[in-house]
């Protein structure tokens, strides 16, 4: 889904454009208006701007310097000048300040729907995504100096550095992120399912990425041991964190696009709320894959914003040597598993683990306890994350082995864990699917209460705490339609219904209905009955 916004003075030409493009691209487009720049301004702020379709002649801004203010701020949109003056003067300008096309008000609506049409072409097209391609190829041939990489990968990895030796490491790295400051994490992961991606295709997918985002943020990126991206990003100017989230989510929704039609790869991501201090490095990345794997439909193009609160847990350390140091070891690539939500691959290896522990590091040692209750707090947190609370029988079971009260072994320790682990997997399958029908039941409900009020995209992704973007795909995922057309539907059959009471008149049935004069109501219902509201309400007389 794109953004078209509409710009013009004049209300009468500003709605019965939104009208014809709701007839006609609704499907498309979500459909954005102003009346004049001020209102412009304020909507560059809250929301991505695909397309523009902008009157010259404002009363407050004029259209050339509107035209700038809107590119400053997303740069990839598209702007169309419309206006009722054949001006060469006018040409002139918006040829100068590269706008797509220069229209005149009286060229007729197909004219002007064929002027989006193109616009949208050239945003979605395979040739306007090469050239980011081309340029992430270039980058893989330019790969982040070794140095650098290592150095954050030291962070990720529990390295502690006071603030004079990250401004000096900074600084000799080249690296852009300012280290004074706290950063915004972002985790970029491949939808691949299981199995090894190769290396390019990560290279190429963190360089298309770090192409929508180079302008907006200062970045810098590592690739973790799972094959996802981690982003390091900063503003560049100064914003406020609201700001920040909304700028980053649009640019973020247009590298899905590109990574999905040009390397026919889906990625999904995960970004932190709230800044993090650089203190805490290493706590970020097992954050983000916990909210990442966790969230709504697996392996789909995610866009999710995790919390702070809860911290990776810390890193387990043995004081028995080798064998406890392999236990340990063994242990984290089965947090790994859970983390990546593989309870399959889980439990292989834990069968495994389990056939040789008890020779490695028993039970019964001070080691063999740690690591018993390092399996419980990663079996028990996975549970959390998938938000179920309790698998009675297996949690009580684990409990029970840790605390001697059956045969101590890992085995038995093992077995326990396997349980719980599917028994949790199975449950939030069920509950997922429970969840997708109440996020529908939800919205359906917002908006036969509210169809005179705000039913943008925009609006109902609040109401379910959704990214806009993802709930778009979502929606369509789960109905097989779009929203739009879902709300278009309702507003026909409540129109209908309205009509058929000869009591209610046709200004209070365009109020209840959200239309915004009588005009765009009898097009619009029209065009998706054959009759304007009079006839339908006089066709049995």
């Amino acid at each position: 889904m794109h953004n078209l916004l509409i710009v013009d003075d004049e209300p009468l030409v500003t709605n019965s454009l939104r009208v014809l493009f709701e007839e006609e691209m609704s499907s498309e487009l979500e459909i954005f208006h102003a009346y004049n720049g001020q209102q412009t301004l304020r909507i560059l702020q809250e929301q991505r701007v695909d397309i523009a379709l902008l009157d010259i002649n404002l009363p407050d801004i004029n259209g050339i310097e509107l035209h700038r203010r809107i590119i400053d701020n997303w740069k990839h949109c598209k702007v169309i000048f419309l206006t009722g003056e054949d001006d060469f003067t006018f040409i002139k300008a918006a040829i100068h300040h590269k706008a797509l096309d220069y229209l005149l008000k009286d060229e007729g609506d197909d004219v002007i729907v064929a002027a989006v049409r193109n616009a949208l072409e050239l945003i979605v097209s395979d040739e306007s995504h090469q050239e980011l391609i081309r340029q992430a190829e270039e980058q893989v041939n330019h790969l982040l100096p070794l140095l650098r990489h290592d150095f954050f990968t030291s962070l990720l990895n529990g390295h502690l550095c006071s603030l004079e030796e990250r401004l000096e490491r900074f600084r000799r790295l080249s690296v852009e992120l300012d280290a004074r400051h706290s950063f915004i994490p972002l985790l970029a992961k491949l939808d691949q399912g299981e199995g090894e991606v190769e290396e390019w295709i990560i290279y190429k997918v963190r360089g298309v990425i770090a192409s929508f985002l180079q302008d907006k943020f200062l970045q810098t990126s590592v690739v973790s041991p799972n094959n996802e991206v981690l982003f390091f990003l900063q503003p560049a100017r100064e914003e406020s964190l609201q700001q920040f989230h909304v700028r980053l989510a649009g640019m973020l929704d247009l590298a899905q696009a590109a990574c999905r039609s040009g390397l026919a790869m889906t990625v999904s991501f995960a970004v932190m709320k709230t800044a993090c201090p650089w203190s805490q490095t290493n706590q970020v990345l097992a954050s983000l894959q916990r909210s990442l794997y966790a969230g709504y439909g697996y392996y789909r193009e995610m866009m999710l914003e995790a919390d702070w609160e809860e911290a990776a847990a810390e890193t387990q350390t043995s004081d028995s040597g080798e064998r406890g140091a392999e236990l340990f070891h063994k242990l984290h690539r089965l947090e790994e598993k859970l983390l990546q939500r593989q309870p399959e691959q889980f439990t292989s290896l834990l069968a495994h683990l389990a056939a040789e522990a008890d020779q490695l590091v028993p039970l019964g040692s001070a080691t063999g306890e740690k690591g018993l209750a390092m399996l419980i707090q990663m079996t028990n947190r996975y549970c959390r994350d998938l938000g179920v609370e309790t698998v009675p029988e297996q949690a009580e079971e684990l409990e029970l082995l840790g605390e001697g009260h059956s045969i101590a072994s890992w085995k038995d320790a093992g077995m326990a864990a396997s349980r719980q682990v599917a028994m949790a997997s199975t449950m939030k399958l069920k509950k997922l699917h429970e969840d997708e029908k109440g996020v529908i039941k939800k919205l359906h409900q917002y908006i036969e209460d509210n169809l005179e009020g705000d039913v943008s995209l925009s609006r109902l992704a609040q109401i379910v705490h959704f990214n806009p973007y993802y709930l778009s795909r979502l929606y369509q995922q789960m109905t097989g339609q779009g929203l739009s057309d879902y709300i278009r539907s309702v507003r026909i059959n409540r129109a209908k219904s309205m009509l058929e009471n000869k009591d209610n008149p046709i200004k209070e049935i365009v109020e209840k209905l959200g239309f915004s004069d009588n005009a765009y109501f009898t097009r619009f219902f029209k065009k998706n009955t054959g009759m304007t509201p009079r006839e339908y309400r006089e066709r049995d007389r």
